[in-house]
């Protein structure tokens, strides 16, 4: 019995040793891939003359999952950005040399990602959307705009920035790239990427019908006529050898492609501001690569980036008409393999567009296409849309099978408008790790440009003058605790404050990340006095004189509401 209470003695003396509060730094954790589930739907709605329409309200939408209702978890209404956010000014005790929070009018508020798809375009579609990309980034970017130029085949680079003699010379080192050549081989018979996929993966007699005849055309028709039977049946074997052939060069270079799109929104979700894709390219086929499609654009809706198309080609042609002199082999007495052949030409256009409709539909962009202008084109892409609508869903009853899900949005009551949005998307096809989604939450909305308000916050700066080079910044964070639900725990109240604090450069580059986490064992008395005074951290950081950009958020362990904050300061001595 005497053992029994000294042990319990012995618990009471530990636990009362532990402090009521403690924080430590720990290193954030951003780049992480993680599968929600969580359906993401960007919508614009236009009336029939094209103008975008800004007044409807949650009410107003209809989602459905298959041709299910769905209840909608999220509405946001997106707007174009005005005037830069006015930055906070600081208060508290006096700086040594000043306080930070001077509004920096060069802070960028806009992001444009030139992407070239330089794996798929020719060199007359290179130069032509290269000089109408050149005049566009002179005559269209504000001081509140950085740009980038990229490509997909990697090879070109330039990273977000606002100089004109850059963007000149990124522009002029443009070239093709193909990642191997997909018209080397295709002399006779001629299969391009879309018969290959037919022939391959959709085992289509009449696509190795028509690749066989011209195959036989071109390799059997002056042979004896005993030895026609085995040439035919040799150019249906090697018909389908080659086929297999194309289409792993057709997947390889999509897939540069489709890569190149998703590493650069992952170079965008850390931006602050306005986030556009401007995609250059004469399309590619994604046939067989629909999830990897997908993929992108739940990477694009979560990243908040809007990723835009434009056709490097221009004005369309009819590819019907180019049939006869694209095959020349075809024997003029089967009229009935240039219709098949031209049948595939056709839906060739409609599969190597697709990625391109898809991308831009699904996340709000816009599809520029069949015309000559590029420089409207780029005009066009590059313009956000004045309003758009974000609706968030968690999908009832969702099986993990990778199955794709029909998506249709639907306005009560509102004739005569146009809904853009996206068509469907895959469902995940594994567990969630639950550790992985709170820091992606938190990766979210520190990359976010939105101000979060669902747990009441502030932030103050500082700075003190180190050197004639360095200035020590204090980010001073207010939460107020008034709000926060503590879980009881032997007499204990319980919880967990995690607290971010990045700098982002004039560029909007990431300069350093904090993360705190701070631990409550309040008792009742401190809880009572906190709840009245609220709880002030401060985060420290070296930087050099210059314009930053700082994004605070704050997130609550036991309800996980968050908040999060952006302000402009100024660091001048």
């Amino acid at each position: 019995m005497a053992f029994f209470a000294a042990a319990v003695s012995s618990l009471l003396s530990q636990q009362a040793a532990k402090p009521e509060m403690s924080t430590r730094e720990t290193p954030p954790a951003f780049q992480l891939k993680v599968e929600r589930n969580l359906v993401v739907v960007r919508v614009i709605v236009r009336d029939r003359e094209g103008r975008v329409q800004g007044s409807l309200r949650k009410e107003d939408f209809g989602l459905y999952d298959n041709g299910k209702p769905q209840t909608i978890s999220h509405f946001a209404v997106e707007r174009a950005p005005g005037e830069p956010t006015p930055a906070a000014i600081a208060s508290g005790g006096k700086a040594q040399e000043g306080e930070a929070g001077v509004p920096s009018m060069s802070t960028p508020r806009r992001f444009l990602a030139l992407y070239f798809d330089d794996v798929h375009l020719d060199l007359q579609d290179i130069m032509t959307s290269r000089d109408a990309a050149e005049t566009y980034l002179k005559k269209s970017l504000g001081p509140g705009d950085r740009a980038a130029i990229y490509t997909s085949s990697g090879q070109v680079a330039l990273d977000f920035t606002s100089d004109q003699d850059a963007f000149h010379r990124t522009l002029q080192r443009l070239l093709p790239r193909p990642v191997g050549d997909l018209t080397a081989d295709r002399n006779c018979p001629d299969i391009g990427d879309y018969q290959a996929y037919m022939i391959v993966m959709e085992k289509n007699p009449q696509a190795i019908d028509v690749a066989t005849e011209e195959g036989f055309e071109c390799n059997c028709r002056g042979l004896p006529r005993e030895a026609q039977p085995q040439c035919r049946a040799d150019q249906q074997r090697d018909a389908y050898s080659l086929a297999v052939h194309v289409l792993n060069l057709t997947q390889d270079n999509a897939e540069y492609s489709l890569r190149g799109v998703e590493r650069i929104i992952r170079r965008m979700a850390v931006l602050p501001g306005q986030r556009t894709v401007m995609l250059v390219s004469p399309g590619f086929m994604t046939a067989s690569q629909r999830q990897h499609l997908n993929d992108v654009v739940d990477r694009a809706l979560g990243s908040n980036v809007v990723v835009s198309t434009l056709d490097a080609r221009g004005l369309a042609t009819d590819p019907a008409i180019a049939t006869s002199a694209m095959n020349p082999v075809i024997p003029m007495d089967r009229p009935d393999l240039a219709n098949l052949k031209a049948q595939i030409l056709i839906q060739r256009e409609f599969w190597t567009q697709d990625p391109m409709t898809t991308l831009a539909r699904d996340t709000g962009g816009v599809f520029f296409h069949n015309s000559n202008d590029l420089a409207q084109g780029f005009l066009e892409a590059g313009a956000l849309p004045e309003v758009s609508y974000v609706l968030t869903y968690s999908p009832t009853n969702l099986k993990r099978d990778g199955r794709f899900h029909t998506i249709t949005v639907k306005l009560a009551n509102r004739g005569g408008l146009e809904v853009q949005a996206r068509r469907g998307y895959y469902a995940p096809s594994k567990t969630q790790d639950a550790a992985a989604e709170e820091k992606e939450e938190l990766r979210g909305a520190l990359f976010s440009q939105e101000d979060v308000n669902e747990l009441p916050s502030d932030l103050r700066t500082q700075y003190f003058r180190l050197s004639q080079s360095q200035a020590r910044l204090s980010v001073f964070t207010h939460v107020d605790i008034g709000s926060i639900h503590f879980a009881k725990e032997n007499g204990r109240n319980l919880d967990q404050l995690t607290i971010l604090v990045a700098v982002f450069d004039e560029n909007g580059n990431i300069v350093v990340v904090k993360q705190k986490e701070v631990t409550f064992r309040l008792r009742d008395e401190t809880l009572d006095r906190l709840r009245k005074s609220g709880l002030t951290a401060r985060t420290s950081f070296d930087v050099k004189p210059g314009s930053y950009l700082l994004r605070q958020v704050v997130r609550d362990g036991t309800s996980s509401v968050m908040s999060g904050l952006s302000r402009s300061v100024q660091i001048a001595f």
